[in-house]
């Protein structure tokens, strides 16, 4: 199964995304290599854009070390994409999703 990362707007739609196969395959395995400065640098670019350290670091040295489960990479994902504005953010099954045309009928349950 595919998961989707699900971000409820202050608008009340939704925004779906779903996290990259290629993305995960380094999370999840041998990582890409990176030594801490290019992780402490990755980092700094987030930072400088206004994401918290707390939140990217991890993110940055899952790419760096890999060794993830999906799901932890999965929610590193989730974590780094969680935007101040979203009032909630859930990681579902593709199958759980309603058909493309109805999903402004959507309700999202708090």
């Amino acid at each position: 199964m595919t998961k989707r990362i699900v971000h409820k707007r202050p608008d009340g739609g939704i925004s779906i995304s779903c996290p990259s196969q290629k993305l995960l395959a380094v999370m999840t395995g041998a990582g890409y290599g990176w030594s801490q400065e290019r992780v402490d640098y990755e980092v700094g670019k987030f930072v400088a854009s206004g994401k918290s350290d707390g939140i990217i670091r991890p993110y940055m040295v899952a790419i760096a070390s890999g060794g993830q489960t999906e799901s932890e990479a999965i929610e590193l994902i989730r974590a780094k994409d969680d935007r101040p504005d979203c009032l909630g953010c859930v990681v579902i099954e593709d199958s759980d999703l309603p058909e493309r045309t109805f999903r402004n009928a959507w309700e999202w349950a708090d």
